[in-house]
């Protein structure tokens, strides 16, 4: 794989986040691959902001270990990125003319470009779009790629503005020369990607999946699938609604659900807490909802605007009492979709609430893919046509799910323990026998092949377990490591609870080392295995965010391992 990396910050407002959508958009229509994570402060207005590219001649999703460019519109607030963005040895740091890098980037080579001097030459010019053009110009790209791509960002503003950033790029493209060692001496792919989201990504996946209500609180970094789903939701004959806070939002979904129409609903961490008490009532009543928690630092307010994997113990643990349900997680960017629609599938055929698992650094990276298809999975039935021999909470079957409405399917649903017609009890038979029908429907499913992902010898000697946004990374260690001689594997785990453990259990037995790899401070992820799977050893590396897991840093603590 050949790959390039470099990073854009400025200050909140400078436009760093649209340079990079521009050069992104542009490498995607001239032929290569990439992705892009974004990074901002944690001010409501103005901060700082960065992108991080990461491009290549073939698909990729993973972090690299270093940049090799570093472009600063200014140095506003750069050091809150500088370990976000480490620079190779031979890296190149640009910059405007009149605003030298901090001294704590002496050492790199630079390069001064007059990007305000040109911005100026054109009304309401701006030097993020100079920039572009001359990063643009100096990858390799073609005029025609920029040009297509600030097309396709700004068409909406008119002709006019178009025009005048089309010469604002041209005059930075002008100003660079291509490196004949980059993107134009790369292979190009002749597919016809996609130029994605994470976060609508995953909305696309909710209606794929056949969710028609959608309720949610806006918080970060879970508000833009609110915003994609508000224009497309209706298409389908479907709601959304921006509820007062989040304990509504899951009500709401809960109501839409039992009224029947498929149900989800989005927050982050804050919000997860307060809708847990809404959970566990779906679990109770055995109403389908999915909910989407898009993981961000905590705990309390935390770094609201970073990524982490931290929310795992409250994803599986956190309503009161027994309350088995299920729990899953995307396998990179382009899993998105896919598990998400596999959620919404899982919550209707199982009656329950189905927690899954993104984080911001899936939820708000920008990435070119390969197209992206819909799973074949059967629609699950709503409704009972005949109730003659019907009892909602039977614990012996998976009782249809009637909607409201029907006289002869008339039951109770509520949060309260029941009989298995639904009347409120506090028997201990009946509240060991609806505890046992709960778990059992969930325990006895067959979840199939989708609920982990291996890569790699089945022989091998190390085995990388994680989830979310480090599975291509732990894909692209394990390869390498079988290359350099040392046979290593990776699993990635998309259903985390109920953990498919007799389908792990073999395969976790034939390594001779398992190592777990998870973004949190108290390695929550290893923990869990390791109470799920007490007779197999596993060590793992945990370290929280907002610093992603690079590729050398696996390497060292496996060579550090031994």
């Amino acid at each position: 794989m050949k790959t390039f990396s470099l990073a854009i910050t400025g200050s909140g407002g400078s436009g760093v986040v649209t340079a990079g959508k521009i050069l992104l958009h542009a490498v995607a229509y001239a032929g290569y691959w990439g992705w892009m994570a974004k990074s901002f402060g944690p001010q409501i207005r103005g901060g700082e902001s960065a992108v991080m590219l990461h491009l290549a001649d073939t698909p990729v999703e993973h972090n690299s270990d270093t940049f090799d460019l570093l472009l600063g519109l200014d140095w506003h607030g750069f050091e809150r990125f500088a370990d976000e963005a480490p620079l190779s040895e031979a890296a190149q740091i640009w910059h405007d003319e009149h605003t030298p890098p901090p001294t704590s980037l002496s050492g790199y080579h630079t390069r001064a470009l007059p990007l305000k001097s040109l911005a100026s030459q054109v009304p309401k010019g701006h030097i993020n779009m100079v920039a572009a053009g001359a990063l643009g110009a100096w990858l390799g790209l073609p005029f025609e790629a920029l040009e297509k791509s600030l097309r396709k960002l700004l068409s909406r503003k008119g002709e006019e503005v178009v025009q005048q950033n089309l010469q604002l790029i041209r005059l930075g493209f002008d100003q660079c020369e291509p490196q004949p060692d980059l993107l134009s001496s790369w292979e190009r792919h002749s597919d016809t990607p996609w130029l994605v989201q994470g976060n609508p990504l995953t909305g696309l996946g909710l209606l794929r999946g056949g969710i028609r209500f959608f309720s949610a609180y806006p918080i970060t970094p879970a508000t833009d699938l609110s915003e994609w789903l508000a224009s497309r939701l209706p298409t389908q004959n479907g709601v959304l609604i921006q509820s007062e806070d989040e304990l509504a939002a899951i009500n709401m979904a809960i109501g839409a659900s039992f009224a029947g129409a498929p149900a989800a609903t989005a927050t982050s961490g804050p919000g997860l807490s307060l809708m847990m008490e809404g959970i566990g009532l779906a679990i109770a009543a055995e109403v389908p909802v999915t909910v989407v928690n898009v993981n961000r630092g905590g705990p309390s307010t935390g770094i609201p605007t970073k990524s982490e994997q931290s929310d795992l113990e409250s994803l599986l643990l956190g309503p009161h009492g027994d309350s088995p349900h299920v729990v899953t997680a995307p396998l990179g960017i382009a899993d998105l979709a896919a598990t998400a629609q596999w959620s919404v599938w899982l919550a209707e055929t199982l009656q329950t609430a189905v927690l899954m698992a993104s984080e911001q650094r899936l939820a708000m990276a920008e990435a070119i893919l390969p197209p992206v298809e819909a799973l074949d999975l059967p629609t699950p039935e709503r409704g009972v046509k005949d109730c003659s021999d019907w009892v909602r909470f039977a614990t012996d079957a998976m009782s249809p799910l009637p909607v409201p409405g029907q006289d002869s399917c008339r039951y109770v649903a509520d949060g309260l323990e029941h009989t298995p017609t639904g009347v409120p009890s506090s028997f201990a038979s009946d509240h060991r026998a609806q505890l046992n029908r709960r778990a059992r429907k969930l325990t006895d499913f067959h979840y199939g092949e989708r609920a982990f992902e291996w890569d790699g010898p089945h022989d091998a000697e190390t085995l990388l377990i994680g989830t979310g946004s480090l599975w291509p990374l732990l894909k692209h260690c394990a390869r390498a490591r079988t290359e350099a001689g040392h046979p290593t594997a990776a699993l990635g785990l998309r259903l985390l609870m109920p953990l498919p453990i007799e389908q792990l259990r073999p395969l976790l037995e034939k390594a001779q080392r398992r190592r777990v790899v998870e973004q949190t401070h108290g390695a929550q992820l290893l923990h869990y295995l390791q109470g799920q799977l007490p007779d197999i050893p596993l060590d793992g590396l945990a370290r929280p965010g907002p610093l992603p897991i690079r590729p050398g840093e696996v390497h060292q603590f496996l060579e550090e391992d031994g």
